[in-house]
């Protein structure tokens, strides 16, 4: 693991770490609806469903949702990140897969 994931995963493991697990639940349900719309989303389609105290905990749930097996999403592109704290970042961009 590179020393730039190893930063991810610990930033992601300390949002979760302190998070209200009803948001989390809420923020799982809400990645689970836009991977059965059919349609592409991203992290500011779920953050956009969410109060602002939440915003940083949603990449480290669609990282996980994302890495689920077997997979429950496609990644097909990328877009900017709406958070103002990303400055416009990179972000992916999904589609669900069908079952």
């Amino acid at each position: 693991m590179s020393a730039a994931e190893q930063l991810r995963d610990e930033g992601m493991a300390l949002a979760e770490q302190g998070a209200d697990m009803r948001v989390v639940a809420i923020i799982d349900r809400l990645i689970a609806w836009a991977n059965g719309t059919g349609k592409e989303w991203s992290a500011n389609t779920i953050r956009a469903g969410l109060p602002a105290s939440s915003q940083g905990l949603v990449g480290a749930r669609v990282n996980a949702a994302a890495m689920r097996r077997p997979r429950v999403m496609r990644r097909v592109g990328w877009v900017a990140s709406n958070l103002p704290s990303t400055h416009g970042k990179p972000i992916a961009v999904w589609k669900g897969v069908q079952s």
